[in-house]
C-alpha cells in the first residue's frame, strides 16, 4: 500500500493535469488578440477596420477571452495597448469590462487610461466622471512636462511645469509619470533628475511609477540616485531596490559617486540655417529651418508647402552640426537625382513662409500639424511678411533684361527641368474660365465639337488667370526663379521673372497680352475640352439651352438634325 504522502502526491498531480490544456488556450487567445491588434493598426480604410470589429466581437464570446485581453494587453507596447483598446470601444462587447475595469485598478499611462475608461463606458459599464477628469487632467499635465524635459534642462521650467501634479491624487500623478516616462528620450530621462526633491508627495509618486514600468536602463539612473536620497524611508527604500534590478540586470549605477544631477549644456553656437527647394510638379516644395537650442544642438524642422493649401505635413528633431552636413549633402544627391534644385534661405524667411503656410491651413479649416505647433512655440517666428527674395539676389541689369525677355518665356512650358508647365492649375477654376459668363448649359447627345475664336481664347485666358490664382501663381514663379538663380540656372531663373514683371509693373495688363500666360491657358483649355470630349463619348455633352431647345424642336417634327447617337 503506497504511503499517504505519495497518495497525497498523487491526487495533487491529477488535479494540475487540465492546466497546461488551459494555459495553452489562453496563450492562443492572447496572441489572437495581439494579431488583431496589429491588423487595426495596418488597417487602411474604413472596410478593415471594421473587418477588426467584427472578429473582436467573435473573439469577445469565446470562453477566456476577455482574461486573454487582458493578458495581451499587458505585453503589448504602446501602440498595441492602444490598438486592444482602440477594439474594445469599437466592438462594444460587455464580455470585455471586467478586464478593463481590472486594466483601470493597475497603474496606467494617462492616454491609455483615458482610452481604457471609454472602452469601458462603451462596454456598457459606467465611469465616474470625477474619475475621468482626473485622468484627463494627469494627461494634460503629462503633455506639458514631456514637453519641458524635451526641449529644455531650466530647473525653474521643469518646476513650474511638475507643480500640477501636486493637485492629483496618487493614482492620476502614477499615471501622469507613467504618460511622460512613454515618451521621453535620453536627453528627457536625463532631465528627470530634475524632478527629486521637489516635494516628498512628488518623490513617492516618481517611485510608485518607475516601479510600474519597465524601467528604461541607464537613463533612469540619475533619478533614482536621487531619490535613493531622499529624507522619506519608503521612497529611498524602494529607489535603491529599482536600483539593484538594474544592477542586476547589468547596468552600472556607479554606486560610489554622489547622486548625479542633470545641468543644462551650453548651447550650440552659430547661426540657424535654411535650405528651400523649388516647387515639383505636385505644386510643393520643402522648407528646412535649423535653429540653435540650449543643450540640443539644433533643433532642424522640415515641412512640405502647398501655396494653396498651406503646410501639408511638418516635423522637427534635434541634430548636431555635423549631423545637419551629413543630412545636407544627402538632401543635396536625392534632389540632383530629382532634378528640383535645393537651395540655402535665410532663417527669418524659412521661418515665415513656414508661419505663413500655417496661417493659409489655419483659415482655409484645416488641421495646423502639432508638431509644428510645438516648434513654433520654442522658436516663434520674427515679425512681418515673407518677401520675394529675388528681387535682392539678381543684379538689377538683369531684372531689367528680364523685363524685355517676355518673347521667350513660352519655353518655359517645354522645358521638363523648368516644371512650370507640369504645375497643376485647379480644373473648376480651368472649366469656369472656358465658359462665357451668364451662359446656361444642359447636357445631351454628344455634338462635334468646335474651335474657339481667339478672341473666346483671350476671354477665357483672363478669366482663368485673375484673382487670387494669379497673384498666388506670380509669387510662385518669383520664388521659382529665386531658387533657379541660387542653384545657377541664371537663364531659367531670367525667364520666371520675366513672366512676372510685365504684369507687376503694369496691373491693367491683360494675361492675355503675354505670350507665356496666353499659352498656358490654350494648353489648359485645350486639355479640357479633350477631356469633355471623352465624357461626351459615354454620352454626354454640354450645350446651351438654345441649342437644348432647337433640338426638341427637330425631334418633335420628325426631323432630327444630323448628330451622331
Amino acid at each position: 500500500m503506497p504511503t499517504p504522502s505519495v497518495t497525497k502526491r498523487k491526487k495533487k498531480q491529477t488535479k494540475r493535469r487540465p492546466k497546461p490544456a488551459a494555459a495553452s488556450r489562453r496563450r492562443a487567445l492572447a496572441e489572437r488578440w495581439a494579431a488583431l491588434a496589429d491588423a487595426w493598426l495596418d488597417a487602411g480604410d474604413e472596410e478593415a477596420r471594421d473587418g477588426c470589429v467584427a472578429e473582436a466581437c467573435s473573439l469577445a464570446l469565446e470562453d477566456g477571452s476577455p482574461h486573454a485581453f487582458w493578458q495581451a494587453f499587458s505585453r503589448a507596447g504602446h501602440s498595441r495597448a492602444e490598438a486592444l483598446l482602440a477594439l474594445a470601444a469599437a466592438a462594444e462587447a460587455s464580455q470585455l469590462a471586467p478586464s478593463l475595469t481590472d486594466l483601470l485598478e493597475r497603474p496606467l499611462a494617462a492616454g491609455l487610461a483615458l482610452r481604457a475608461a471609454e472602452a469601458l463606458g462603451a462596454c456598457g459599464s459606467e465611469v465616474g466622471e470625477d474619475f475621468t477628469q482626473a485622468l484627463a487632467q494627469a494627461k494634460e499635465a503629462a503633455d506639458t512636462l514631456a514637453e519641458t524635459l524635451k526641449t529644455t534642462g531650466d530647473p525653474e521650467a521643469i518646476t513650474q511645469a511638475a507643480s500640477p501634479l501636486e493637485a492629483l491624487a496618487e493614482g492620476p500623478a502614477v499615471s501622469c509619470f507613467l504618460e511622460v516616462f512613454v515618451h521621453l528620450s535620453p536627453d528627457g530621462w536625463m532631465g528627470t533628475s530634475r524632478l527629486a526633491g521637489l516635494s516628498p508627495s512628488l518623490d513617492s509618486v516618481l517611485v510608485l511609477a518607475l516601479d510600474a514600468t519597465a524601467l528604461p536602463g541607464a537613463e533612469a539612473v540619475p533619478l533614482l540616485q536621487r531619490l535613493a536620497q531622499s529624507d522619506t524611508k519608503a521612497t529611498a527604500k524602494r529607489a535603491r531596490a529599482l536600483l539593484h534590478k538594474l544592477k542586476s540586470r547589468g547596468v552600472d549605477v556607479d554606486e560610489g559617486e554622489s547622486p548625479a544631477v542633470w545641468s543644462l549644456p551650453p548651447a550650440e553656437s552659430g547661426p540657424g540655417e535654411a535650405l528651400a527647394t523649388g516647387f515639383d510638379p505636385a505644386g510643393h516644395r520643402l522648407v528646412w529651418l535649423a535653429l540653435p537650442a540650449p543643450g540640443r544642438g539644433l533643433h532642424v524642422g522640415y515641412g512640405v508647402i502647398d501655396d494653396a493649401a498651406g503646410l501639408l505635413s511638418f516635423s522637427w528633431g534635434s541634430m548636431t552640426r555635423k549631423q545637419l552636413g551629413e543630412v545636407k549633402d544627402e538632401l543635396a544627391d536625392e534632389h540632383a537625382k530629382r532634378k528640383i534644385p535645393i537651395v540655402e534661405l535665410a532663417p527669418n524667411e524659412a521661418a515665415l513662409r513656414l508661419a505663413e503656410a500655417a496661417a493659409r491651413s489655419e483659415a482655409a479649416g484645416r488641421e495646423v500639424p502639432e508638431d509644428y505647433r510645438a516648434f513654433e512655440r520654442l522658436h516663434p517666428p520674427p515679425p512681418g511678411q515673407p518677401t520675394a527674395a529675388i528681387y535682392e539676389a539678381m543684379p538689377p541689369e538683369t531684372i531689367e533684361r528680364a523685363r524685355h525677355s517676355t518673347s521667350a518665356t513660352p519655353s518655359l512650358l517645354d522645358d521638363p527641368e523648368a516644371v512650370v508647365g507640369f504645375w497643376p492649375v485647379e480644373a473648376e477654376a480651368v472649366a469656369r474660365s472656358a465658359e462665357p459668363a451668364g451662359e446656361g448649359r444642359i447636357i445631351i447627345a454628344p455634338s462635334p465639337p468646335q474651335a474657339p475664336e481667339a478672341e473666346e481664347t483671350e476671354a477665357a485666358c483672363d478669366r482663368l488667370f485673375a484673382g487670387e490664382l494669379l497673384e498666388r501663381l506670380l509669387a510662385r514663379m518669383e520664388e521659382q526663379a529665386f531658387v533657379f538663380w541660387a542653384d545657377g540656372q541664371h537663364e531659367r531663373a531670367t525667364l520666371c521673372l520675366a513672366c512676372v514683371l510685365p504684369l507687376r509693373d503694369d496691373p491693367l495688363l491683360k494675361p492675355s497680352a503675354h505670350p507665356f500666360w496666353r499659352l498656358w491657358a490654350e494648353r489648359l483649355l485645350q486639355a479640357h475640352r479633350q477631356e469633355s470630349q471623352r465624357e461626351e463619348a459615354s454620352g454626354r455633352l454640354i450645350v446651351t439651352p438654345e441649342e437644348a431647345a432647337a433640338e426638341a424642336e427637330a425631334a418633335r417634327r420628325g426631323f432630327p438634325p444630323h448628330r451622331p447617337r
